[in-house]
Parts: C-alpha cells; structure tokens; sequence
C-alpha cells in the first residue's frame, strides 16, 4: 500500500483537496463502509503519508479487522486502495466541470445529439459557438474547440448543408489556422532540440508552403499567434536577430495578449537565443537584449508555467543577471522563483545558484563550498558544476602548487569523454577547456604562445575567460 497509486497521489495533492476527499467520499458513498474505514486510517498520517510500517497491507489489516469475529478477506485492503483511487479520480472531475464550462457543454451537446433531442442540440452549439467567438483567441486549443463544434454541427443529420451561405469556408479558415499554428509551433520545438543536441533533423513536410504564405500574405490575413510563431521558427532555425526584435517589439503589443501557455514558450525561445548570444564571443553587444528579455519575463510573470519553473531556466536567468551585473534584479528574481522549484532538484539549483553569484562576485571560497553541498544529474549542470570549480580553483590558485587544478581538469575531461549525451563538438569544446586551463597552470607556454593555441582551437568552452586568463600572464 505504501507505494500505491492512492498514496503516490495523496502525497502531491494540494491540502486544500485532503481535507475534501474524504468529506467527498462519505458524502456521496456512505455506504461503502470498508473503503470510508480504509481512508479514516490513512488519513491519520496525512499530510506526509511516510510511515512505512503502518501503511502496509499487512499493519491496515490487522489493525482494521484482525479482531471482527467473521474476518474479512486478506485482500479487502488493496481492493479498497484500489476503489478509492477511482474515488479520487472521480473527486478531480467533480472539481473541474467548475473550470472548463466548454468540455461540459460540448459532451452535454453530444447527449442531446445521441437522445435525437435536435432541439437542445442546436440551441447548444450555438450557445458554444457564440461563447467561443466572444473573445476570439487564436490559440490552438481555442480553434480545435471551433473545428469541434463545426464538425458535430455540419454532419447531424438534420442540419442544412447546401445553402448559399454555407459555414464550410469558416470552418476551413478556422482549420487552416489551426493547421498552420500547429505545424510551426511544433517545428519550432523540433529545432530547438536539435540546436541543443547539435543533430539534424529530418525533413518537415509542408513546412516551406507555410513560410511563403505567411511571407507573401496581408497582415490581416494572418493571425498574430501564426506570425508569432513563424518569426520564433526563424529564431530558431536561423538565428534570425530580426526575427527576435520582432517578438521583442510585439510582446507588448500583441504577445501579451495570447494564452499564458503560448507567452512562456515565445519568451523561452527569445531566452535560449540569449543564452547563445551571453555564451558566444561578442555577448557585451546583446546586453540591452538580455536585460529586456528578463524583464518581460519578470512584469508578465512567464520565467514559471503553471507555477513551476525548471532548474535550467532558474539557472539560467541568475547566470545572464550575474552578467549584467543586476544583484538587485537576480535578488528579485530568486525571491519570487525560487518557490516554484520541485521536489529535491530544488535545494541544488538554489545552492548553484548562489555558488554562481559568488563566483561573480569574487569570493571563490563560497563559490566552492557551496558546489560542495550541489549533487547534479543532468549532464549539462554536472558540466557548469565542473567547470564553475575549476574556474574557482584557479581563481585561489597561489601560483605553486598545480596539483588539485590539474586532477579536476583530468577528470573533468574523462568524464566528457565517456559522456554518450554529447555530441563531438561539445565534448571537443568542453575537453580543450580543460586542458587548456591544466596548460596554464603548469605554465606550459608563454603569453603570445598561448594566444596562438587559443586562436587555433574552434571548438573553446569559455573562451573569453581563457583568454582574460591568459592576458593575466606576467612577463
């Protein structure tokens, strides 16, 4: 019972909903006394459910029937954990018909459709059709809602079909859209991975007819989202810098105004190209960029969706505000995010975090304490751990003794290299990382010897603190 479906849920749901389940359950099935005498068990240790040896089937048993004079079958308590997870599920629908009114009308419509009951049918769709064209919104849940009700209207079997004002041309309008918002926004996901990961994707059919279109078609012709969406696609696939002045310009205008959803996947976009532009070799002129882009973020509340953000991204920002030299603005920043991290990844990201701002500010030693109480999974943070101690290392280096440098190089380079998550160029960029700081510390050439290899190397993790590094080099 300890890892059962029931408990594994009880675990995360809100408060708010454990103290309502069971309220839910006695209310609507009084009856069903054996699953109402299995929860009041369980709820005893709410809100944690930790106790191992009391949440068994074994200790529930005993303690619940053991005694009763006709016993109950042994498995009376995994059948009520089972029977009261499907009351669980249950209790989640009661809830959600107050919020999504269209999924409750649309199946409603449906009934009335299979009980012939015309009449209500089409007072119903068009009660749906006028709610949904109140506001208009040119998401992509908002048009599959459309095409739904279109199509549920246009195929009964008593609705006019061959009329003069015929809602074929609206219905394909309204596919079209759809079709179009959808195919980009998924492309653009498929070119995002494929930059992380440096891999080549595979040929997108229909994707090329989209772009002429959207290229050669009117303003008004094309929804915003659509051009929203193209300008993130060329972002993407071609690091088109007017492409994100453009979602720059409009996120106040126009992209403010989309689904939440769609806002933090733009915004995202415009972040990951930032990153890039920070990480590369001229990041100074991209500044004002990256300073806007995390203020959009911050006045539209989109750094976290449905109040969760991810370690990267938590990392990320604090990373491009230690560049900006923003303390005011990275302090804002993990005041309000910093309870949107879930589970254990939460106290890592919290301790690289702040081991980053020290490492910004000079003070090495915390840098490296902190890295110390870090346990990372992810490969990529395993690496900015890595490489954040050897630049701190370095940085506290006296100048003599090479040794711990030299050995965190030297693993830091076998690990790269039996990594099978990166690609060839990363791990060549990572490994000339390392041993070129090894290099320097074992002062194996002089300044403009230095220079010179650098120069020669392609692929150079931190290039720009290599080189600040090698100027340091005394005569």
């Amino acid at each position: 019972m300890y890892n059962s479906r029931l408990l594994k849920t009880l675990r995360q749901i809100p408060k708010e909903d454990l103290t309502n389940f069971p309220k839910y359950v006695k209310a609507l099935y009084p009856k069903r006394t054996i699953d109402i005498t299995v929860l009041d068990y369980i709820m005893d240790y709410a809100p944690n459910f930790n106790e191992r040896n009391a949440l068994t089937n074994e200790s529930a048993y005993l303690t619940l029937f053991s005694k009763e004079p006709n016993k109950r079958p042994k498995k009376s308590i995994s059948n009520a954990s089972a029977s009261l997870f499907t009351l669980l599920e249950e209790f989640f629908l009661w809830q959600d018909p107050k919020e999504d009114n269209f999924e409750r009308q649309y199946r409603l419509a449906k009934i009335f459709k299979k009980k012939k009951l015309d009449e209500l049918f089409f007072r119903s769709i068009d009660s749906l059709e006028k709610e949904l064209n109140k506001d208009n919104p040119a998401d992509m849940a908002s048009a599959a809602n459309k095409l739904k009700i279109g199509h549920i209207k246009y195929y009964h079997v008593d609705n006019q079909k061959i009329s003069e004002k015929t809602p074929l041309i609206n219905e394909l309008s309204i596919l079209d859209n759809f079709y179009i918002v959808t195919k980009l926004k998924y492309c653009c996901e498929l070119f995002n991975h494929t930059k992380i990961l440096n891999s080549k994707s595979s040929e997108l059919l229909f994707l090329e007819p989209i772009i002429q279109y959207l290229e050669k078609a009117k303003p008004e012709q094309v929804s915003p989202l659509s051009l929203a969406y193209y300008h993130a696609m060329k972002l993407i696939r071609d690091i088109d810098y007017e492409s994100f002045n453009y979602l720059k310009s409009n996120f106040r205008k126009t992209i403010c105004t989309f689904e939440k959803e769609d806002q933090c996947i733009l915004l995202s976009y415009m972040i990951n190209y930032n990153i890039s532009k920070f990480r590369g070799n001229s990041p100074n002129e991209h500044k004002d960029d990256i300073l806007e882009t995390i203020k959009l973020g911050l006045e539209f509340d989109l750094h976290s969706i449905k109040d969760s953000i991810t370690p990267t991204r938590f990392i990320n920002i604090i990373e491009m505000c230690c560049f900006l030299d923003e303390p005011e603005l990275n302090s804002n920043f993990i005041n309000r995010y910093s309870t949107y991290l879930k589970g254990e990844k939460k106290e890592n990201a919290i301790n690289f975090g702040y081991a980053r701002i020290k490492f910004h500010e000079k003070d090495f030693g915390a840098t490296l304490s902190l890295l110390n109480k870090t346990v990372l999974n992810n490969i990529f943070f395993k690496i900015r751990e890595k490489e954040l101690k050897i630049r701190s290392l370095y940085e506290t280096w006296n100048g003599v003794d090479a040794t711990a440098i030299s050995s965190c190089c030297e693993a830091f380079s076998k690990q790269v290299s039996r990594e099978t998550a990166l690609n060839a160029d990363h791990k060549e960029a990572f490994i000339n990382f390392s041993r070129i700081t090894a290099m320097l510390v074992n002062k194996k050439k002089d300044k403009e010897g230095f220079l010179r290899h650098v120069k020669q190397k392609e692929l150079l993790y931190l290039r720009n603190w290599i080189i600040e590094k090698i100027k340091e080099i005394k005569p």
